[in-house]
């Protein structure tokens, strides 16, 4: 989906350094993620003081930014942080604090801001159907014409969200198609050639979510802690005759598809899942005030006995000394190796256009690269599992194609080195998926020109025209 590419063609307007742009954007938003769970933490115990309210969400941050998920994709160049804040953002224009009623003009608002998320990444389309369920069995002090009409606005909002995908699949809808339909069923047929065997099938899935995800005491804590609250809170619903709190519904279900987004693409990587995790924090807080209702008095064991051994542990998590020591040798920070790099190569070079798998090297520079590769190895590595007459309609290239394509705009230069530990295209092809571009270098006469980063272990060689 575009939003974040469209983001990133904005950003890279305005600064040299492309990969450090890139991860600020995912700082950015990763922090404000945990500022709009705090708000929610903090509104939501609107019945209780000052003090209370603060240290609760807090508390609702600290196990946040302590998640291992989330110090796994925050911050990096991920189509992660940005989606996760939006939903956020889209939930908080839902949330109902002392019961009062939603604007229709919120649910048009937080619709958009849920079109914006699934244009930026599609598995949180799912999502969509818990929003629905809310607004049909929400509880409302208007007639039940607004219940549609939430409806109606929330559907207008969504819409006006995927406008930017709307109109990139209407200006080039091949393109579009390959990238969000054709690769994702490319991709597994490709890691079925190299003989990948985990999180590929439905029960590998789940396998692989129990070995990596679950395996951590902390993901696990969520997971259990808001499934063990949302059954306390059903039976209490039974035997006092009572509807459950309908915001922890609302949370849950968000949680709960969230997660089910997360199994969609094949095959399964540990990143995927980040998405749940906000909304399973949420969960277990608004759990606490379903199940101990607003006395005040329990305000300090809710807080001392469930919560603080956990915070405790996540809060030793949070400083890293070596980060700390990093922030004073900024040359040492890969964004800026990166960007260094190809301030060398420019230097080597001037002026051009390189062919590379690695394009944000050459970019960093302030060099030319080729549209066919911008997505660096993702579509090479796939695209002659199409034929050639799919390959040409899509407008994509394979290693079959790559004389000819480069035939009349041959490249000033050739970088290779950065897939060389990485898979070909087939089992035990290893370092394959730049071998092409290695022996069209040397066919046409091209000179090397060996390079040492930082950024990788092996040798970098630049072939020059």
């Amino acid at each position: 989906m575009p939003n974040l590419v469209l983001i990133y063609a904005l950003l890279f307007k305005l600064t040299n350094y492309c990969l450090l742009g890139a991860r600020l954007l995912s700082v950015a938003c990763a922090t404000l993620s945990a500022g709009i769970l705090f708000y929610i933490t903090y509104q939501h115990f609107y019945y209780q003081g000052s003090l209370i309210r603060n240290l609760l969400a807090v508390a609702c941050v600290i196990l946040l930014i302590t998640n291992p998920l989330f110090e796994s994709v925050s911050g990096k160049a991920w189509n992660h942080d940005l989606p996760t804040l939006l939903i956020l953002l889209s939930f908080a224009f839902l949330c109902r604090y002392d019961n009062q009623d939603i604007s229709t003009r919120k649910v048009f608002f937080s619709g958009i801001l849920l079109g914006l998320a699934i244009g930026s990444r599609l598995s949180y389309a799912t999502v969509i159907i818990p929003y629905i369920g809310a607004f049909l069995i929400f509880p409302s002090q208007q007639p039940r014409t607004s219940r549609y009409l939430h409806i109606i606005a929330f559907s207008i909002g969504v819409s006006l969200g995927l406008l930017p995908s709307i109109v990139l699949f209407i200006a080039n809808p091949k393109f579009f198609i390959f990238g969000n339909v054709i690769y994702p069923k490319l991709n597994p047929v490709y890691r079925n050639l190299l003989l990948h065997r985990s999180g590929m099938t439905i029960a590998g899935k789940i396998i692989y979510f129990l070995t990596n995800v679950i395996s951590s005491p902390l993901n696990m804590l969520l997971y259990l802690g808001l499934f063990v609250i949302m059954i306390t809170a059903i039976v209490k619903s039974m035997l006092t005759k009572t509807s459950t709190n309908l915001s922890l519904v609302f949370v849950f279900g968000l949680s709960l598809f969230l997660l089910i987004g997360s199994f969609g693409p094949t095959p399964s990587w540990y990143q995927y899942y980040y998405a749940p995790i906000p909304f399973l924090i949420l969960g277990i807080f608004f759990g606490f005030s379903t199940l101990f209702g607003k006395r005040r008095q329990l305000s300090w064991f809710l807080i001392i006995v469930p919560l603080l051994p956990v915070i405790i542990f996540s809060s030793a998590r949070i400083v890293s000394f070596d980060d700390i020591k990093l922030m004073n040798h900024p040359n040492q920070l890969l964004t800026i190796q990166v960007h260094n790099f190809g301030m060398d190569i420019k230097s080597l070079l001037g002026e051009g256009k390189i062919l590379t798998l690695a394009p944000i090297v050459p970019l960093e520079g302030g060099l030319d690269i080729y549209e066919a590769f911008a997505t660096g190895p993702f579509t090479w590595r796939t695209a002659f599992l199409l034929s050639e007459e799919k390959r040409e309609e899509y407008g994509v290239i394979s290693h079959l194609d790559l004389d000819g394509y480069l035939e009349n705009n041959p490249p000033d230069a050739i970088l290779v080195g950065f897939e060389s530990k990485n898979d070909g295209f087939g089992f035990g092809d290893l370092g394959g998926l730049e071998k092409p571009l290695t022996r069209f270098a040397i066919q046409h006469g091209y000179e090397a020109f060996t390079l040492s980063t930082e950024i990788v272990s092996d040798e970098i060689v630049l072939w020059v025209r």
